[in-house]
C-alpha cells in the first residue's frame, strides 16, 4: 500500500495551518482598522459639535413684508452651508429653509428671509438649528 509518508502529512497541515492564520490575521486587522475609524470618526463629530454655537441677534418685518433674521455662529468652528435651518411657526404653515452659506466661528449673518410674510398681530416662533444646539425667538407684527 502507499499512502502519504508522515513527513508530507506534516507539511501539508503545516501549510494549511499558515494559510488560516494568515486569512485570521488579516480578517482581524480589517475589524480593528474599521473600529478605530468609526471612533475617530464619532469623537471629531462630537468635538467639532461642542466647538458650534447659535445665537439669534435680531428680527425684523412689519405687517406685509418677509420676516428677516440676523444670527450669529457664537462657537469657534465653522458652521457649513445648509447646516443651519430657520424654521418660523405661527403663521398657517410651519416653513424650514437652510441657511445657504458658511458661517465662521464668531460670524454674523446679513438679514436672511425665513420664507415667511408678515401678518398684522400675528407671533411667529423663529427657532435655528444646527448639529447639537438651538437658538428660538418670538416675533410680532
Amino acid at each position: 500500500m502507499k499512502g502519504v509518508t508522515p513527513v508530507i502529512s506534516v507539511i501539508l497541515l503545516l501549510l494549511i495551518a499558515v494559510a488560516l492564520v494568515g486569512y485570521a490575521s488579516t480578517f482581524f486587522t480589517k475589524i480593528s482598522t474599521t473600529a478605530t475609524s468609526d471612533a475617530e470618526n464619532r469623537f471629531d463629530d462630537i468635538n467639532r459639535r461642542q466647538n458650534l454655537g447659535i445665537q439669534i441677534l435680531s428680527t425684523s418685518g412689519n405687517n406685509g413684508q418677509p420676516i428677516l433674521v440676523t444670527f450669529k455662529n457664537s462657537g469657534t468652528d465653522i458652521i457649513r452651508e445648509n447646516e443651519a435651518t430657520i424654521t418660523t411657526t405661527g403663521g398657517e404653515t410651519p416653513v424650514s429653509k437652510n441657511y445657504p452659506s458658511s458661517i465662521p466661528g464668531s460670524g454674523i449673518t446679513a438679514p436672511f428671509g425665513t420664507g415667511v410674510t408678515c401678518v398684522a398681530g400675528t407671533t411667529y416662533t423663529i427657532k435655528i438649528d444646527i448639529p447639537g444646539k438651538s437658538d428660538i425667538v418670538e416675533h410680532r407684527c
